[in-house]
């Protein structure tokens, strides 16, 4: 599986509008994050990402997939052109992969709001996408927010 993870990378735009930058604009090519299987965190399944503090994200079709990296590849302007580059001293810990945005599904990975999952409704329906849970199971029309909702301290 191929996630390119909102939020990934600090804090941006709102959720809505971060979906909606994904999967209304064409652009030829992103970055994502291979995963490969599940582990066991806090009790529940979870997918084996390194990047923790992103809880929803886009899954590509593997056939999207351009180049992996074993660490992090990103991209740089020179002459008005956007060119592929990565980190010289790259860590087996971490791996990234350019790929060519072609989404098949919404993921949730971790606890949301009911105001986060109403946005992802919406926009899962616009666009024509299920929407997965951690376990990459779909999610039915009967599961609420509560599916995902934060636990309360």
């Amino acid at each position: 599986m191929i996630v390119r993870w909102l939020g990934a990378f600090g804090k941006g735009a709102d959720l809505k509008s971060s979906l909606y930058w994904e999967l209304a604009i064409n652009h030829e090519e992103v970055a994502a994050e291979p995963l490969h299987g599940f582990y066991v965190k806090n009790g529940d399944l979870d997918y084996a990402s390194s990047i923790d503090h992103a809880k929803v994200g886009l899954i590509l079709k593997r056939s999207s997939l351009i180049k992996k990296f074993n660490g992090d590849c990103w991209s740089i302007k020179q002459d008005h052109k956007l060119v592929k580059t990565r980190n010289p001293r790259a860590s087996t810990a971490h791996n990234e992969a350019w790929v060519r945005p072609d989404y098949v599904a919404i993921i949730i990975k971790g606890p949301i709001s009911e105001g986060a999952f109403i946005i992802i409704e919406e926009m899962a329906a616009q666009f024509n996408l299920p929407i997965l849970n951690n376990r990459g199971e779909i999610i039915k029309k009967t599961c609420s927010y509560r599916c995902f909702k934060k636990a309360k301290s």
